[in-house]
């Protein structure tokens, strides 16, 4: 979230929220969860969840063989 003299123009106003359940193990679970910026510190759901397919092309593009898959309903991944 922004606050201020920032672009909130597409897609600039997209982010995510990180969910993760976490164990004495690990990462049991994690997944984003997409908003959109409507004005200076206002931020709501995005039902269309732009942001994890933004992401998700962005891991592909950065980290090929090792990041993250973000599957459009949210949930992360390892890549096959």
């Amino acid at each position: 979230m922004t606050y201020g003299p920032f672009n909130n123009s597409e897609p600039l106003n997209r982010g995510a929220v990180a969910c993760v359940d976490l164990t004495r193990a690990g990462v049991a679970r994690a997944e984003l969860r997409a908003t959109v910026q409507r004005a200076p510190g206002v931020v709501a759901a995005d039902a269309a969840g732009r942001a994890l397919g933004l992401i998700d092309s962005l891991s592909a593009l950065d980290f090929p063989r090792t990041g993250v898959r973000v599957l459009p309903s949210g949930e992360l991944t390892r890549r096959p």
